[in-house]
């Protein structure tokens, strides 16, 4: 007796099934782009650069052109942009540039660590461009995402930079 033989006919579903199968794929393939592009747009909401608030008498504020974590700073220039970080480098930093700055202006920093605020860093914009930065020394408790909302006195997001620390 061999095991691997098969005896009879096998049972083939009907035509009608393969196209049932077919449309149901597509559909679940449209929703996915839906799903898709829906967590894209709320991702540009909360996360990428917004119009610029308006200063003192409906004057346009400063324009947010960079901003990014990375390792370390040379000159006012970020080095290593990553999104991820080996507690091992020991700092973090947050680097932003704003061209124009129509007039002295003040943002912040805020770092939070699983969506709790733990640090808090006012800086100033001086015109007619400015670049500034926040660092943050990484200690082996720190492990885990965290982010870094920069925001005008008014306490509207410029940008929400998201970031990791790990070994």
């Amino acid at each position: 007796m061999n095991f691997f033989t098969i005896q009879g006919k096998i049972p083939t579903p009907p035509s009608s099934f393969f196209k049932r199968a077919s449309a149901a794929i597509a559909l679940l393939i449209v929703l996915a782009m839906i799903s898709f592009w829906h967590c894209r747009s709320a991702e540009a909401e909360d996360g990428l650069v917004k119009p610029p608030p308006s200063g003192e008498k409906g004057q346009p504020g400063p324009i947010l052109t960079e901003a990014v974590m990375c390792e370390a700073l040379s000159g006012y220039t970020p080095e290593n942009p990553a999104v991820v970080f080996s507690v091992a480098r020991q700092r973090v930093f947050c680097f932003t540039a704003f061209d124009p700055v129509p007039q002295k202006t003040i943002i912040y920093h805020k770092w939070y660590r699983r969506d709790v605020l733990t640090a808090t860093v006012k800086l100033q914009l001086n015109p007619p461009r400015w670049v500034t930065f926040s660092n943050m020394q990484l200690r082996e408790s720190d492990k885990g995402p965290w982010q870094v909302k920069i925001t005008d006195a008014d306490g509207r997001a410029f940008r929400i930079l998201r970031y990791s620390i790990t070994d």
